[in-house]
Order: structure tokens, then sequence, then C-alpha cells
């Protein structure tokens, strides 16, 4: 049932693809939590990246499913032909601490043997097994982006879960914004995602990082793709309809995921 539904879900991205054309190929890495990670059926999760400990996660040496940002990024080129990797992992935080159950303690800025999981998995430094995983997962898919490559970068949902102030979690995407310069990429080939809104936490909190996050990428001149502006109409404080989430108020819909690849694609070859 699985994979006649993935197979049907293929078919329908390809068929309202552009043509791709070798003479423009692109790497990207999507980086953050579970909305970056997952794809969803429905109201049905069913397909984590190969970095997830999920039970349906891919395997490392399979292609991205069709339902994920990933996947999703490479069906619809748009004349690209385009190499995603899914470096998502569901819980994670931007921070450094060890958050959530032991399966997924690998936050934006947790280190092992001095490398943080952002640079191995956006920056290709390292790319180490975090002992954490269970079992170890190595990012063998990581690649040292160069001067054509994109990071999309979706994180900072769960930081309100764990208490993490607002200041907090806009000092690990400036972080981030930096470690990225600092490896002499350019700072409009980082993708920063604004956060959708996330039902029952205070007011205030997702639009307060949200300006926070399109004020660091001014700053730095990073580009933001603004998802956040598409699915709210009060600045992320709720939904603009039930439909944009799978019912659990957090993760938004398989058909907000593909307006997502779209900016996306739309940015990197307008």
């Amino acid at each position: 049932m699985r994979a006649t539904a993935l197979l049907a879900a293929l078919a329908a991205l390809a068929a309202c693809a552009e043509p791709t054309s070798n003479r423009n190929q692109v790497r990207v890495v999507t980086f953050g939590d579970s909305n970056i990670d997952v794809g969803y059926l429905g109201d049905s999760l069913v397909v984590t990246s190969y970095i997830d400990p999920l039970p349906m996660h891919e395997r490392a040496d399979e292609p991205n499913s069709p339902l994920t940002l990933a996947g999703k990024l490479e069906v619809l080129g748009a004349g690209l032909v385009v190499r995603a990797v899914n470096h998502g992992l569901g819980l994670s935080t931007s921070d450094t601490g060890d958050f959530g159950p032991p399966s997924h303690q690998a936050n934006a800025r947790q280190s092992i043997n001095g490398v943080t999981r952002f640079e191995a998995e956006v920056l290709g430094v390292g790319a180490p097994s975090w002992a954490a995983d269970s079992p170890a997962v190595a990012r063998v898919q990581a690649f040292r982006p160069g001067p054509d490559d994109y990071a999309v970068v979706g994180i900072g949902g769960n930081d309100v879960a764990h208490n993490l102030s607002i200041a907090r979690t806009a000092a690990n995407w400036r972080w981030m914004v930096a470690r990225w310069a600092a490896a002499g990429l350019a700072p409009s080939h980082l993708l920063l995602v604004t956060l959708t809104p996330r039902i029952g936490v205070p007011a205030g909190t997702v639009p307060d990082r949200n300006d926070s996050l399109r004020a660091i990428a001014a700053e730095a001149g990073a580009t933001v793709i603004d998802l956040c502006a598409y699915v709210s109409d009060d600045a992320g404080e709720s939904w603009r309809s039930d439909s944009l989430n799978v019912g659990d108020g957090v993760h938004y819909s398989d058909g907000v995921r593909t307006w997502l690849a779209r900016r996306v694609l739309a940015t990197i070859n307008p």
C-alpha cells in the first residue's frame, strides 16, 4: 500500500514538472527539523530522512521520496537538474543541548568530536556519526558546498517546546549564517525558511522569532523563504486553513511542502 501511494505521488509530481536540462545542475542540502525531514500522505507520516532513526526512514543509498522537500526539489526541477540531500531530523532544535529522546539528540549546534551537526550536514565538515543516533548514522551524503550550491534551513520550531528564548534561537541562526559565510559561500545561497504556526504556544512566539530571522537575513544578505506568510494571515499565530497542516497544528501538509519546493526552485533559478 505504501509503495503504491509513493508511486502515485511521484507520477503526480512528474506530470507537472518542467523538463530538466543537463546544462543547469545544482546541489541543495535541506537541513532542519521534522518539517524539513518528513513526507506525509494525508495526515499519515510515511517517510523520513536517512539520518532519522524512525522505522520508516530511507536508506542512505535510496533516492529521495517525492513526498519530502528534497525529493520534490529533484522532481520539480523547473529547468534544473537538482541533486538534493535530506538532512532533516525530527525533534531537533537550533541549539547545542541534548533535548528529546536518546535517538534524536543531534541538534544543530550539538558537537561530536568537535564537529557540529550543522557543520557536518550543511558544510560537509567531517560528516561524523552521532553516537546519540540509534544505531549511529554516518552523514554519508554530506558534501562540501561550492559556489553554485545552496542550503535550505528550516529549524527553530522545536526550540519553543524546550523553553529556548527568542534571543537564543536568534543567536543560533546568526551562528549558522556566520559559519556559511566563513566557508566562503555566498550568503544569498543560504535560504532561511520562516517558522509556521505552532498550536498551543504563547502568543508572539512564532511572529517574534520570524521577525528575528528576517532581521538576521537582512543583516547578512541571506535569503528568506517566507513560508509563514503563505500559511498564516496573522504572522504565524494561527493557520490560515486547517488543510495547511496535517491535523496536529505543527506539521504542514504535502501541498505546503510542494509550495515550499517551488519557492526554493524559483529563488535558485529565477
